[in-house]
């Protein structure tokens, strides 16, 4: 791991065009030229600023290497979402983190945002199975 990289893991995932749902990523800190390289195109949506930078600063997504604009786009807003606080947690000077219920044993634990959904298959209806998506047999990544 490189540097001030930080492995998540999104809530929901990027579903790619074979139907691999890609939920584990790694994301850097951005630097000075991140920041300037996309000042054009936030003077016009910021929104879309926010895809560009996070398209730079993620390391990989799952199995995809190259991760573009368009990955973004195709990202679940709740998955958008959470990137866009774990990437004000990486480039702030301080890791916020919050207490949150093990809904197995019931143990409250202080956690990060890079940690937020990593143990997420106790939501799921076949714990520890969601390598597998249902009824195709894709993988997840």
């Amino acid at each position: 791991m490189e540097y001030g990289e930080v492995t998540f893991t999104l809530p929901l995932g990027y579903i790619d065009k074979e139907g691999v749902i890609h939920r584990k990523g790694k994301m850097r800190p951005a630097t000075a030229y991140d920041e300037l390289s996309i000042q054009a195109s936030q003077k016009e949506n910021l929104r879309y600023g926010d895809i560009l930078m996070l398209s730079r600063v993620l390391v990989n997504l799952g199995t995809l290497k190259e991760i573009g604009p368009d990955v973004i786009e195709g990202l679940f807003e709740v998955d958008f979402l959470y990137l866009q606080i774990l990437y004000r947690e990486i480039n702030s000077s301080s890791e916020r983190k919050m207490e949150a219920r093990c809904p197995a044993c019931g143990n409250i634990d202080e956690i990060g945002m890079a940690n937020l959904f990593e143990n997420m298959h106790y939501y799921f209806s076949n714990p520890g199975k969601e390598e597998t998506k249902k009824d195709e047999g894709k993988g997840v990544s």
